[in-house]
């Protein structure tokens, strides 16, 4: 049986015949002749004749090209000598080595060459090349270099309409691009408005954070494709059209604009709207460029995309927010506090507390994380001054259970708590808010200092109410409340000679030496001060005094400055910090949210006003917002400062007349019923009945740049 041989049209086939019997001699000059059988080829192999040589005859042809419409064309021989014929040993099957393809597409209803079409050639035993093209004629020249039959086949996104015979083995490709619709990759379309978290830096997760995005385009499905098979070419053009809502703040700083390729793009004339169009980079990866959402809470754009200037094939819409992550730190519970815990032995809120407290904010589009990972509790022993001796007291002293904690703190206790708890003694990170929890707060109320003075004999003693470590006498009935001990001193006044006491009027005199007031370190006043109970605390004398007394028979006189104190401080807040009290537990859900709400205000640089407004928490010039004047002051405005409460506050929802009257007053306390904002000066923690950021302070808070809430808005 011949054996089959593949070949390539061109290729050179050697024949050879030889003297296997005989004498080559007798043979030589004699004729061997090669006749050719072809199935096909668009050239007959002639036949023949060949003398023999040194007993052999060689004959050599060139396998004629393939006819344009055969896939391939077979040769057979056989050799003739002196009427003998012999068939050849093997048969050859000769297949096309080149063909030609020229692509043409349909540009404005004309064809025109298609430069870039890319295919691939298969064969019978698989892919022979892969991902090839035209060029800028629409044109390719193929070798093949398999021998099988070739077909060529469109690779995405492209496809053949129709294909027209040119020639041999050249043939004309109709082509066209998949049609594909573009997609938003980066910010997603993901059906709803996006909160967008401004004030966060950017970690590269999903979705992307910060005011400054980068937008990314592509065809649809696209990525998830391999390149190769991707519907989307470098340079295609995609368009892109940023739409800024109307309602958005006036803030202009960052201005909201759309950058490509580094450059602003010029609004259209309504001045929020920003069209362009990008090109894919190679392989299809998606097009980038921008979009600066500005610093305004609130702030709401549009996101278009499409492959038309329509841009109606994908789109996302985005709402400036800012999230702040929320530290706690709690008295332990039923040994420091039993009414500063709020969730069990779990330190945080409740989760409805939890939820109550962003709902409310969410009117300045401000929300929590509630990082419960680095809060925690304090506790007694470690953490609290003296021990807690006088920090700490039964609950009946304050109306309460029996047997029940309760703390009370300043502010100045309960900050030297936040930064050993929440090691704030380096930066803070500027998204974080740290709180710390107490049952009520002991504040100066801004009464006028007074001095008592106390006559003592060595071996005398009397009561005081209020020591510098501000213990004190709670007293329900009585208006001030408290009252604590700001400075001690002391000074010599009488002695004691042949049974009559004398004052003391020289140096000489016993104890002269200290007839002039001797101040009492801060330090010291332990010494000078025994706690006996809630209600009772003793000035008492230290020994060393009372040896010096005792040995020269001296009376001293003991000068307190006191100072008024409350207990109706619920909280205090500023660079990032809130310090909250629950009034001994009697403060109702909606009192603490809204008392937390308030404070946040403040850390949000709220009441929002100029130093002639507020002289003292006011802002600086260089800090107004932009695009956003400083509002005017009671009584024609809301903001004041001062007029019986500490900071800048709001006066919505006060009578022009009686915010009038507050001024003549100085005083805007008696006001506390008619006021609706939350950023009021003051507040009833016990009450149910809740108060809200009015509008004048929301178009403010929104506006200001949350990007760092631990700074001083001054």
């Amino acid at each position: 049986m011949s054996e089959k041989v593949d070949v390539f049209e061109g290729t050179r086939l050697a024949f050879t015949a030889q003297v296997v019997k005989g004498d080559p001699n007798e043979a030589e000059g004699k004729n061997v002749k090669w006749s050719f059988a072809q199935l096909g080829g668009q050239e007959k192999i002639p036949d023949t004749e060949v003398p023999l040589k040194d007993g052999k005859a060689v004959h050599a042809v060139k396998a004629p090209k393939v006819k344009d419409n055969e896939e391939h064309y077979e040769i057979r021989y056989q050799m003739t000598y002196e009427g003998s014929k012999t068939s050849g040993k093997r048969y050859y099957i000769v297949w096309p080595k080149t063909f030609e393809l020229k692509a043409v597409h349909k540009v404005e209803g004309s064809e025109k060459p298609c430069e870039n079409f890319s295919f691939d050639v298969r064969t019978d035993k698989g892919v022979a090349d892969e991902a090839l093209t035209t060029d800028p004629q629409g044109e390719h020249h193929y070798t093949c270099r398999k021998m099988a039959p070739h077909t060529v086949v469109a690779r995405s996104p492209w496809e053949v309409e129709s294909w027209k015979q040119l020639g041999p083995r050249k043939r004309e490709a109709l082509v066209r691009r998949k049609k594909y619709t573009a997609e938003l990759v980066s910010p997603p379309a993901d059906g709803s408005p996006h909160k967008q978290l401004i004030n966060l830096v950017d970690d590269g997760t999903q979705p992307r954070h910060g005011s400054r995005i980068k937008v990314k385009i592509c065809a649809k499905g696209d990525l998830k494709r391999d390149a190769k098979d991707r519907l989307g070419f470098e340079n295609d053009e995609i368009f892109i059209q940023v739409i800024f809502s109307a309602k958005n703040s006036k803030r202009d700083d960052p201005k909201p604009r759309l950058i490509v390729d580094g450059s602003d793009v010029a609004p259209e004339a309504d001045k929020r709207t920003f069209k362009s169009k990008l090109k894919l980079k190679a392989k299809g990866e998606p097009a980038e460029c921008e979009v600066e959402l500005g610093r305004a809470g609130g702030d709401e754009c549009e996101i278009k995309v499409g492959v038309t200037e329509a841009c109606t094939d994908d789109s996302a819409k985005l709402v400036n927010w800012r999230r702040y992550k929320l530290e706690m730190w709690q008295p332990e519970a039923n040994v420091v506090s039993s009414y500063a815990v709020f969730n069990g032995a779990k330190v945080g809120l409740g989760s409805d507390q939890e939820k109550a407290l962003n709902r409310q904010l969410a009117k300045c589009f401000v929300e929590f994380a509630f990082d419960y990972a680095n809060s925690g509790f304090f506790k007694d022993g470690p953490d609290l001054e003296n021990a807690g001796a006088w920090r700490i007291y039964d609950g009946a002293y304050f109306g309460q259970t029996k047997g029940k904690k309760v703390l009370v703190g300043t502010i100045g206790m309960l900050d030297k708590i936040r930064i050993a708890k929440a090691g704030d003694t380096g930066a803070q990170a500027k998204d974080s808010m740290v709180t710390v929890w107490t049952d009520y707060f002991m504040e100066k109320s801004g009464a006028a200092a007074v001095w008592q003075n106390v006559k003592m004999a060595y071996d005398d003693d009397a009561s005081l109410r209020e020591p510098s470590y501000f213990l004190f006498r709670y007293d329900p009935s009585s208006a001030a409340k408290t009252e604590a001990v700001e400075e001690i001193s002391w000074q010599a006044v009488e002695y004691k000679s042949w049974g009559f006491w004398h004052d003391i009027t020289a140096d000489s005199d016993p104890g002269g030496d200290k007839r002039y007031a001797n101040a009492v370190a801060a330090g010291d006043f332990k010494d000078w001060l025994e706690f006996s109970d809630c209600h009772t605390i003793k000035i008492k004398l230290p020994d060393d005094l009372k040896a010096w007394m005792e040995t020269r028979k001296v009376k001293i006189r003991v000068f307190v400055k006191l100072w008024k104190f409350w207990l109706e401080c619920n909280a205090a807040g500023w660079h990032g910090h809130i310090l909250m009290g629950t009034e001994g537990g009697k403060a109702s859900q909606v009192g603490i949210i809204d008392t937390f709400c308030h404070e946040m205000g403040h850390n949000l640089g709220q009441v929002y006003a100029d130093q002639t407004v507020g002289p003292t928490y006011g802002f600086a010039p260089a800090n107004e917002i932009p695009k956003l004047p400083f509002p005017a002051g009671v009584p024609g405005g809301y903001a004041y400062e001062g007029l019986g409460h500490t900071g800048l506050h709001c006066a919505y929802g006060i009578s022009a007349a009686n915010r009038q009257t507050a001024v003549d007053n100085g005083d805007i306390s008696p006001y506390f019923g008619d006021a609706k904002c939350v950023m009021y000066g003051a507040g009833d923690m016990k009450s149910s009945k809740s108060r809200t950021f009015c509008d004048e302070c929301l178009k403010y808070i929104v506006a200001i740049d949350g990007s760092d809430i631990t700074k001083d808005w001054r």
